[in-house]
């Protein structure tokens, strides 16, 4: 498989999971885009991923085609591999990134926005380090 893949077993799915990332995700946000992310248990075995462009937002279906394309493509681009995770921590969460503009982002605005958010999301992914074992 290709490191830049986006295979469909990563594409977010289903009714019950966008309800749940609604209700219970955590939102994060970034220039004209916001990230809506909620932790796996265990029974999920990859990071599952949607893209949503509202109508209210852009009210053409070929502008609002456009900016799912977009970000699908920054996502693909710079998604975190292996090598970002950290260490001991495997990357099971529903995301959902949500387009918050009324206007038509050219592509190198949002993939700024979309690498801003997964930076984000990286660092709330991290452990926190336990007091009892720090040193000094």
């Amino acid at each position: 498989m290709s490191r830049y893949g986006f295979p469909k077993s990563e594409h977010l799915c289903g009714k019950n999971r966008f309800q749940l990332l609604f209700e219970e995700g955590t939102a994060l946000y970034a220039a004209s885009m916001k990230l809506l992310y909620r932790d796996e248990a265990a029974s999920v075995s990859r990071t599952m991923v949607g893209v949503v462009v509202p109508k209210r937002m852009l009210r053409h279906a070929v502008d609002r085609n456009l900016m799912k394309r977009r970000i699908r493509e920054a996502y693909r681009q710079g998604k975190p591999y292996p090598s970002f995770v950290p260490e001991g921590k495997a990357l099971r969460s529903d995301l959902l990134f949500i387009y918050t503009d009324r206007r038509v982002r050219s592509y190198a605005h949002t993939k700024r926005s979309v690498d801003a958010l997964l930076s984000q999301w990286l660092k709330r992914q991290s452990p926190v380090p336990d007091k009892k074992n720090m040193r000094g």
